[in-house]
């Protein structure tokens, strides 16, 4: 998926902006970074703040970019405009691949029923066969 779909994905929650980004200045870029903050809850430490305020200038640059070439949509911030598409692609796309556990076999045998006597139902998720449900 990507960078575009990623940004209208919450294009339904979209905030309306003042001021293009291109044109303000750092000051108003952390007032608007600080609304974000506030807005969806955010909470970082002294550090990774200034990562996160990097990712959204540059989030920022993008939606600028994406809503003046005059498509039928818009694109705006969500609540993973402090992410970079790579951070947002390791946490919400992707395939848990299961590990090789016999090597190079083409094969494991024959099989025989055992009377062994199964469960009701299996979580999945516990034996981690399939991914967490992402934001949906």
């Amino acid at each position: 998926m990507s960078r575009t779909a990623a940004l209208i994905f919450g294009a339904a929650v979209a905030l309306e902006w003042r001021q293009s980004a291109a044109t303000q200045d750092l000051p108003a870029l952390r007032k608007d970074f600080d609304k974000f903050v506030v807005d969806f809850g955010k909470d970082y430490d002294a550090a990774d703040r200034e990562v996160r305020f990097a990712a959204f200038v540059e989030n920022m640059k993008y939606i600028e970019d994406e809503n003046k070439k005059g498509k039928s949509y818009k694109v705006g911030l969500n609540e993973f405009s402090d992410m970079t598409p790579d951070e947002f692609s390791m946490t919400h796309f992707g395939l848990l691949e299961s590990k090789p556990r016999w090597g190079k076999l083409q094969s494991l045998g024959t099989h025989r029923y055992s009377n062994a006597t199964l469960p009701k139902s299996v979580d999945w998720r516990a034996n981690k066969a399939v991914t967490d449900v992402k934001n949906q």
